[in-house]
C-alpha cells in the first residue's frame, strides 16, 4: 500500500492535476527562458576589428585573435548544442507517463557540468586572448571585458 491509495478519489485527481500543470508551467519557463544567442557565423566580425582597433593589435596578433575567437565561437556552438539535446531528452522524459526522476536527475546533472565546461571554456579563451597581448594591450583588454560582460567575466561568443 502506498501513501497516494490513502487519499480519496478527488484529492488523487487534484494532486495528479496541480502535478501535470507544475511540469507544464516548468517547461514553459523553460522553454521560454531562451538565452541571447549569437550569431551563427560567430561572433559580428564587426565587433571583433572594433575590439582589435582599440587594443591597437598588429600583424600576428591579429591573426591570432580572430583565429582564437573563431575557435571559441565553435566551442561555444558545441556546447550549445550538447544542452539543447540534454534539456529536450529532459522533457521527453517529463511528459512521458512514469517519470523517471533518477534519469532526469542525471541529466540535470550533465546539463550543470556542461554549463561549468563552457565557464571554464570562455576562461580558457579569455586567457589565450590575453597570452596574445602586449602588457598595456591586456590592461585595455580586462578593462573592455569587464565593462561590457554580464556579471564582470568574459562574455559568452
Amino acid at each position: 500500500m502506498n501513501a497516494f491509495s490513502s487519499f480519496s478519489n478527488s484529492a488523487r485527481w487534484i494532486i495528479s492535476i496541480l502535478g501535470i500543470l507544475n511540469l507544464l508551467c516548468l517547461s514553459a519557463l523553460w522553454m521560454g527562458s531562451t538565452p541571447r544567442r549569437p550569431h551563427p557565423s560567430g561572433p559580428p566580425k564587426h565587433m571583433i576589428r572594433q575590439l582589435i582597433g582599440e587594443l591597437n593589435l598588429q600583424g600576428e596578433q591579429r591573426q591570432q585573435f580572430t583565429a582564437s575567437f573563431d575557435r571559441h565561437h565553435q566551442n561555444m556552438q558545441s556546447f550549445r548544442k550538447a544542452i539543447d539535446q540534454l534539456r529536450e531528452q529532459q522533457l521527453q522524459l517529463m511528459t512521458q507517463s512514469q517519470v523517471d526522476t533518477n534519469r532526469i536527475e542525471q541529466l540535470f546533472q550533465q546539463i550543470g557540468n556542461k554549463h561549468r565546461d563552457r565557464e571554464w571554456a570562455n576562461f580558457e579563451h579569455y586567457r589565450e586572448l590575453n597570452e596574445i597581448c602586449t602588457p598595456e594591450q591586456r590592461k585595455k583588454l580586462r578593462t573592455i571585458f569587464v565593462e561590457n560582460a554580464p556579471r564582470g567575466g568574459p562574455p559568452h561568443h
